[in-house]
């Protein structure tokens, strides 16, 4: 069975190594209605498939993905949502698979490792694609005594039937984990988790062109990181005006969101997202569409084992 830990719900660096979870010490007590009063204030829905301002539905299983006890999570998908990459421990290490689909209401077809991903000594916790899925932002984790860190690199191909090449540091890990990568803005913008006083914070560096190095990364301003509070995985909205993430500031660790009004202003107060929370109390935000319409998340309910999860808003 999988015990939850420390930072990141869904890295080797937290559940997986079987340490206990440290509980937040903050109450939720009026963050609904906060949430409910910045969200009314957002842009009219436009005539898509869901409207972004409701509630998300009950979390539906990904059972062409998920295996009975195995640990299945960290999903990211392109844009199209026709590819989607996730880690799962099914080859007894854990590695990166892919899976495919013709059309956005199909399952996805039959998931395969990815066979470029599979160092010896070295677990691959998350791999996060850009939007024509020519790169891939890597985190991975030293097994075996080599270290115990995560850092994040950076691989890429010439075409999309090629396979990835070989990884290339980032320049933003340091002596520290960095955990949880997300591309925002385009690609320009790096989103990850990095460890804080007492816990974790999340971290942002960006770039100015896509073949340009990240800059320096600075602890997301405002209000979302607390201190002696680990708050991980981060999952920006396309427009950069909502941010999901992971945190455990009241007690167990689940999914919260914050909002803005444009990228030129800090988030405002985080609230708990409660109709994602699962039986258990480990929930994991990992990918956010587009149209802010679907959230894919990891999920530790009955079994005690990380399966994958997919929300929609309603229309």
């Amino acid at each position: 069975m999988w015990i939850a830990a420390g930072c990141s719900l869904f890295t080797d660096l937290s559940g997986f190594a079987g340490d206990a979870v440290d509980a937040g010490d903050a109450s939720k007590g009026g963050e609904d209605s906060g949430r409910d009063a910045l969200v009314s204030e957002e842009a009219a829905p436009t005539n898509g498939r869901c409207d972004p301002t409701k509630a998300f539905g009950p979390p539906a299983p990904l059972a062409a993905l998920n295996l009975p006890d195995e640990n299945d999570r960290a999903a990211r998908l392109t844009p199209d949502e026709l590819t989607i990459y996730f880690s799962s421990d099914r080859s007894n290490e854990r590695r990166i698979y892919r899976a495919t689909r013709a059309r956005i209401e199909d399952p996805f077809g039959p998931p395969a490792l990815l066979d470029e991903l599979t160092t010896p000594s070295i677990s691959f916790i998350a791999a996060t694609p850009s939007a024509d899925n020519l790169e891939l932002i890597v985190e991975e984790r030293a097994v075996d005594g080599g270290g115990g860190g995560s850092d994040l690199r950076r691989v890429t191909r010439a075409t999309t039937s090629a396979p990835f090449g070989n990884a290339t540091d980032l320049g933003v890990n340091t002596a520290q984990d960095e955990t949880d990568p997300q591309l925002g803005a385009g690609g320009l913008e790096l989103w990850f988790a990095r460890p804080a006083t007492g816990g974790y914070d999340l971290f942002v560096a960006s770039r100015p062109a896509l073949a340009a190095p990240f800059g320096p990364p600075s602890s997301l301003a405002g209000v979302v990181n607390r201190p002696s509070v680990s708050d991980t995985d981060p999952v920006p909205s396309a427009d950069g005006t909502e941010l999901f993430f992971q945190s455990d500031r009241d007690g167990p660790s689940r999914i919260w969101v914050a909002h803005r009004r444009s990228t030129s202003e800090p988030f405002g107060a985080p609230v708990h997202v409660s109709e994602l929370d699962g039986t258990g109390t480990n929930d994991v935000p990992n990918w956010l569409s587009t149209d802010r319409c679907v959230l894919y998340m990891a999920s530790v309910r009955g079994s005690g084992i990380a399966d994958l999860y997919v929300a929609t808003r309603p229309r």
